[in-house]
């Protein structure tokens, strides 16, 4: 039940953060601005990490074949779905969409983590990083809260089966 109050108040804040940006109250880029994207990522590390130190080296070794054969599964079903049927169009890039489908598979906040890289890997300048950050982040990030409501969702369904 935690988490699906936890779930309900990130989608929440994110719908907040959404309108008070479009509305102007709050700047864009105030994280930049306040010089606190480090700490931001930093905070997400520190909610993951301390999860893993409760898995031993046997559970590690029991998932290493549902772990590859789940992806390779998934990557053929976002592939086909976003590179060969006409998901794209609603992305408008079979680059992009590709990307958003994998959204799917690693969630919030690992989505913004990975937009946040592949932007000041492949940007030159502070300009080029802006403008990537402004076309591909948003996606990235919506679909990987997408990923947070289909578990909320499985996480209702799950005790009906």
């Amino acid at each position: 039940m935690s988490e699906i109050i936890h779930v309900n108040y990130s989608i929440v804040c994110l719908v907040i953060g959404v309108i008070v940006t479009a509305l102007g109250i709050v700047p864009k880029d105030i994280l930049k601005k306040g010089k606190l994207k480090g700490f931001i990522n930093m905070v997400v590390f520190a909610a993951v990490i301390p999860s893993l130190a409760s898995i031993s080296l046997t559970d590690l070794i029991s998932l290493i074949v549902p772990v590859v054969a789940m992806f390779a599964v998934s990557i053929v079903a976002v592939f086909i779905m976003m590179k060969i049927l006409p998901g794209w169009k609603i992305i408008g890039s079979k680059p992009l969409a590709f990307g958003v489908g994998f959204c799917q598979m690693l969630g919030f906040p690992t989505t913004y983590l990975i937009s946040n890289e592949v932007c000041n890997a492949v940007g030159e300048t502070e300009e080029e990083r802006a403008y990537l950050m402004s076309k591909i982040m948003p996606k990235l990030v919506v679909g990987g809260l997408a990923c947070l409501v289909s578990v909320l969702v499985a996480g209702v369904m799950a005790p009906m089966l």
